[in-house]
């Protein structure tokens, strides 16, 4: 991310991206800087989610992923933890991919952005070309819980020529079903992987 383009846009719209009020910082305002914590999740100990989706959450994701403001994606900086859950040096980022149309259409994948800075803070590979997502589907958002385990059936896909890492954690921004984060798994078991852990930024109960 452009930092420079990053701090232009700031100061043309100097107002809290959220709740609208007049600021002047590069962060969301102190109001809507605060996340409850998620519970912990209860199916394994390979599924982590770390702030609960509120409102603020909903408005910031919905501006960067459908109103063209990437450069929003700085703002999920502060919100990143420091340390990885998972103790494995060898553990490599892969983050839920979009389809090529998607992707072309957004020009962006946020999930790509938080796996890659998720990387540079806990000193771990990112692999953004091994695990590929094959087939364009409807938005999960526009769907209900049976719709969305259909709507992802043979979908992603593991490129043959790679070899499978031991241990991969998938990440995504957003668990609500966990549907995406389900297929995604199963998949890489099915290639090869040993273990799969998932990480999301939010938890939408």
């Amino acid at each position: 991310m452009n930092s420079l383009l990053s701090v232009l846009w700031w100061l043309l719209d100097c107002q809290c991206p959220t709740c609208l009020r007049p600021h002047f910082k590069l962060t969301l305002c102190e109001a809507c800087s605060t996340f409850p914590i998620a519970p912990p999740l209860h199916f394994s100990n390979e599924e982590f989610s770390l702030y609960e989706f509120n409102e603020t959450a909903r408005k910031l994701l919905h501006s960067i992923k459908f109103e063209g403001k990437a450069c929003r994606l700085v703002l999920l900086q502060p919100l990143l933890p420091q340390k990885c859950p998972v103790l494995n040096p060898q553990l490599v980022l892969i983050p839920v991919p979009l389809s090529t149309e998607r992707f072309w259409k957004r020009g962006f994948n946020q999930s790509e952005w938080l796996a890659h800075a998720l990387g540079r803070i806990w000193q771990l590979k990112v692999d953004t070309e091994s695990f590929m997502k094959i087939q364009e589907t409807p938005a999960q958002s526009t769907l209900n819980r049976q719709e969305r385990s259909k709507n992802l059936r043979n979908v992603f896909q593991w490129q043959a020529s790679k070899k499978p890492p031991d241990a991969v954690m998938v990440v995504d921004d957003v668990r609500t079903t966990g549907a995406t984060l389900v297929a995604c798994k199963e998949v890489l078991l099915h290639a090869g992987v040993g273990q799969v852990f998932t990480w999301t930024l939010f938890w939408k109960s």
